[in-house]
């Protein structure tokens, strides 16, 4: 009950993770909290409690203001993962 009114609030206060996926050159993704690790190859992020994996060949990084990254290069593929939490945190 406790985890199903917090995504409720979550979609009200619209803090989820937004993926919009333009062309397989171009990915923004909304609500980023942190960026992880970035090389040419693959990118980690986190945004809104999942971590937001994208693999591909010259990834690059871009506008990232407002909470808003853009994914620029060749994207093969994207992988998102619910974030567990630690008990006691």
């Amino acid at each position: 009950m406790k985890s199903h009114l917090k995504e409720k609030l979550r979609d009200l206060a619209f803090i989820n993770a937004f993926i919009s996926i333009v062309d397989d050159r171009c990915a923004v993704i909304e609500n980023v909290q942190n960026i992880v690790e970035c090389n040419e190859i693959y990118v980690n992020i986190e945004a809104s409690g999942f971590s937001i994996k994208v693999w591909g060949s010259g990834l690059t990084l871009s506008n990232y203001e407002y909470s808003i990254v853009e994914v620029n290069g060749n994207i093969t593929g994207i992988e998102l993962e619910k974030q567990r939490r630690i008990s006691g945190k």
